[in-house]
């Protein structure tokens, strides 16, 4: 195996195990990380205020997209269950 196949498996590894480990709302604390907040908010449009904001909607499906399985109808649920 080359070498940067190997840096990419591990990789893929990597993030497939943070997937598995960690749910929408820890996303959300990501994308809202002083570090990444003012880069993550310059790239999201306009919007009006809604019952999910476009930062959480994008951890949600982040989770989502990730977990996958049954995880995709749990993801509101756990939603409320935090706020």
């Amino acid at each position: 195996m080359h070498a940067n196949q190997k840096v990419l498996v591990s990789q893929q590894h990597r993030v497939r195990r943070h997937a598995r480990n960690n749910d929408a709302y820890a996303f959300f604390n990501l994308l809202t990380d002083e570090q990444l907040l003012s880069q993550v908010e310059s790239l999201l449009p306009n919007h009006r205020e809604r019952l999910f904001p476009p930062t959480e909607t994008l951890s949600m499906f982040m989770a989502q997209a990730l977990r996958g399985g049954e995880f995709l109808a749990e993801t509101p649920d756990r939603r409320d269950e935090h706020r």
